[in-house]
């Protein structure tokens, strides 16, 4: 079947790969390999196949490359897609992000507001801020968490997991409500393999700590976030 591949005019896009627009696939044959999006991953996937030799087409079905990093601009006044800022501790995808543009630097200090309170980031760790009584029957149930034995058995699922780090009475007034807000869906409906350090999980000496003072250490997933000065990523 003849095939026309169009490709975007975007000139700054890696030349290993091509940005292409892409309709009637069907009777297409091609040996390349085909990535669908031209987002972050999909332009990393392509560059990395472009440095073990392996040719490669993009398909992006918005008018632009970059997925969730573009931007657009309204009036003279530049907008994000989406959230914009780089934590990654990753030296290669560091010095990619460096090389396209300077970055602004920030250390962040997160707050939660939740139930009438501003509440430091973790919770878990600055529990100081919670009223006293709540304060004590999370506790309680984080302390019974803490000396309980451990199952050898991997979490099924995400709800299982944040049982396990906190305990029912922290989940239920917490990290429950927090999952449905951020992902719209329930923690049993989510998988555990993208955890990593995003949840902070303290020893029994930083939960006591973080229960009697506000002086604690700053638990947060990223020491220190970028944002490109100019034109985005």
């Amino acid at each position: 079947a003849k095939r026309t591949l169009t490709t975007s005019p975007t000139a700054s896009l890696p030349p290993s790969s091509r940005v292409c627009e892409a309709a009637g696939m069907r009777g297409l044959r091609m040996k390349q390999v085909v990535i669908l999006g031209a987002g972050a991953a999909g332009l990393g996937a392509g560059q990395r196949l472009a440095d073990r030799g392996v040719t490669s087409i993009l398909l992006e079905k918005a008018d632009e490359w970059g997925g969730l990093c573009r931007n657009f601009v309204v009036e003279g006044f530049r907008f994000d897609t989406a959230i914009h800022l780089s934590f990654t501790t990753n030296a290669e995808v560091r010095r990619i992000f460096d090389a396209s543009t300077p970055s602004l630097f920030h250390r962040p200090e997160s707050k939660n507001y939740a139930h009438g309170h501003w509440i430091r980031h973790p919770v878990q760790t600055n529990l100081v801020q919670v009223p006293l009584n709540e304060r004590i029957d999370i506790m309680e149930d984080l302390l019974a968490v803490a000396y309980s034995p451990k199952s050898d058995k991997p979490p099924i699922d995400y709800k299982e997991w944040l049982l396990r780090q906190f305990g029912r009475v922290f989940c239920e007034r917490f990290s429950f409500p927090y999952t449905r807000k951020y992902w719209s869906v329930e923690a049993e409906n989510l998988s555990v393999d993208w955890v990593g350090s995003r949840i902070y999980s303290p020893n029994v000496r930083e939960i006591l700590l973080g229960a009697s003072t506000s002086e604690t250490e700053n638990k947060y997933y990223a020491s220190e976030m970028r944002y490109p000065v100019s034109g985005g990523y």
